[in-house]
C-alpha cells in the first residue's frame, strides 16, 4: 500500500508553509493532486515527488533559456 501524506508532512516535503497550502486550496492554486478522505485530504508521496519534479524541471529550462528570476519585494520605509 502506498503512502498517503497529510498537509504537514506535505508542508514539509514541498517547503510550503501550511498556510500556503491552505491558500492554494481555496485559490485553486497550484499542487498536487489531493485525495479526500472524509472531510480530510491526503497526498500520495508519488504524485508530490512528480509534482516537485516537474517544477525543478520548469526552473531548468528557464534558467537555460536565459529567464531572469523574479526580483524580490522590496520592504518599504
Amino acid at each position: 500500500m502506498q503512502a498517503l501524506l497529510n498537509i504537514k508532512e506535505l508542508a514539509r516535503c514541498t517547503g510550503l508553509a501550511v498556510q500556503t497550502i491552505y491558500n492554494r486550496l481555496n485559490t485553486c492554486g497550484d499542487l498536487p493532486p489531493a485525495i479526500r478522505l472524509g472531510r480530510s485530504l491526503r497526498w500520495r508521496e508519488e504524485d508530490v515527488e512528480y509534482w516537485i519534479s516537474t517544477k525543478v524541471e520548469f526552473s531548468s529550462s528557464h534558467k537555460q533559456q536565459g529567464f531572469a528570476a523574479p526580483l524580490s519585494r522590496r520592504k518599504r520605509s
